[in-house]
C-alpha cells in the first residue's frame, strides 16, 4: 500500500540497487495540471507523466528538480514549493519489478513563461482537468493516485462555494 509523508530538504543516495529517488513537479492552476508526453522517454510504457527525475549523489530534492526542469524545459519556475514525498514499490512485469521508489513532489503555478518554453523531453505539454486526470486511461495508476491527493489537497485550501 503507497504510504506518504513529509519531509525537509534533505541530501539523498540514490546507487541503491532497489531503491530510487526521483523529484517531480506538478504544474497546477487548481482545477488543471500540466503533464508531459512522454513519447520515447516512457520508462515503462506511460503516454503521459509529471516533469522530473532522478536525484543525484550529494542532491536536494530542491536542486534535482531544478536541474531536470532545465535540462527538460529549459525553464526555471519563480515558484516552486515542496508539497510531500510518496512512496511506492513497482508491482509491474519487467526490469523496474520490485524497485522501491519515493516520489518528492513540488508543486508550482502553471505560467505563460512556462507554457513558451522548450521542451527538450518528451513530444510536448498535455493539459488536462484535475477532475479528468484522475481517471484518465493514459496516466498510470501512481499518477492518479498523486492526482486524487493533490485534488483533496486543493480542496481543502480552496474550497468551492
Amino acid at each position: 500500500m503507497p504510504t506518504m509523508t513529509v519531509s525537509h530538504a534533505r541530501v539523498y543516495v540514490t546507487d541503491y540497487i532497489q531503491m530510487k529517488h526521483i523529484a517531480i513537479v506538478i504544474f497546477h492552476d487548481q482545477k488543471n495540471i500540466i503533464l508531459q508526453e512522454r513519447g520515447v522517454h516512457a520508462k515503462m510504457g506511460e503516454k503521459y507523466g509529471f516533469w522530473g527525475g532522478g536525484i543525484e549523489k550529494k542532491e536536494t530534492p530542491q536542486q534535482a528538480i531544478r536541474r531536470e526542469l532545465i535540462e527538460e524545459l529549459n525553464y526555471s519556475p519563480k515558484t516552486l514549493e515542496f508539497w510531500t514525498d510518496y512512496s511506492f514499490t513497482v508491482t509491474q512485469p519487467g526490469p523496474h519489478h520490485g524497485l522501491d521508489i519515493t516520489l518528492h513532489i513540488f508543486l508550482s503555478p502553471i505560467t505563460e513563461e512556462l507554457l513558451s518554453s522548450k521542451i527538450e523531453e518528451g513530444s510536448g505539454f498535455v493539459t488536462l482537468s484535475i477532475q479528468e486526470a484522475l481517471t484518465h486511461p493514459d496516466l498510470d495508476w501512481v499518477e492518479r493516485e498523486v492526482v486524487g491527493k493533490l485534488n483533496s489537497f486543493l480542496w481543502q485550501i480552496y474550497p468551492c462555494p
